[in-house]
């Protein structure tokens, strides 16, 4: 081999390696760009979760005395009503009984 043909196959692979260390820049600043710009939408979308739990959260605070309010009327109602039923077998139940004493009597008499 020549010193000539050295020299420019030396040539050659300077410019090789050369335009190697430029595509892997450039693809180092492509993935930095990326990572940058999904941190960036991670910031957004924190920012947005951030957001919609304390919307959220005031709503509850509107709702749930509302909420709590509406389940307690329901567990009156349905305790008078529980009552109410009770009062009424027990009522049933003596009358039952009157009427068995009475027809008891009929048929003594």
């Amino acid at each position: 081999m020549t010193d000539y043909a050295a020299e420019i196959m030396g040539g050659a692979l300077a410019e090789a390696v050369r335009a190697a260390v430029a595509a892997e820049r450039a693809r180092r600043e492509a993935a930095e760009a990326e990572c940058a710009r999904l941190r960036v939408d991670l910031e957004a979308t924190e920012r947005a979760r951030f957001a919609a739990e304390e919307e959220r959260d005031a709503v509850l605070e509107l709702v749930a005395p509302d909420a709590v309010e509406a389940a307690r009327l329901r567990d009156d109602r349905d305790a008078a009503r529980l009552a109410a039923l009770a009062t009424l077998r027990v009522d049933l139940a003596d009358a039952r009984a009157s009427h068995a004493a009475l027809a008891a009597l009929l048929e003594n008499a």
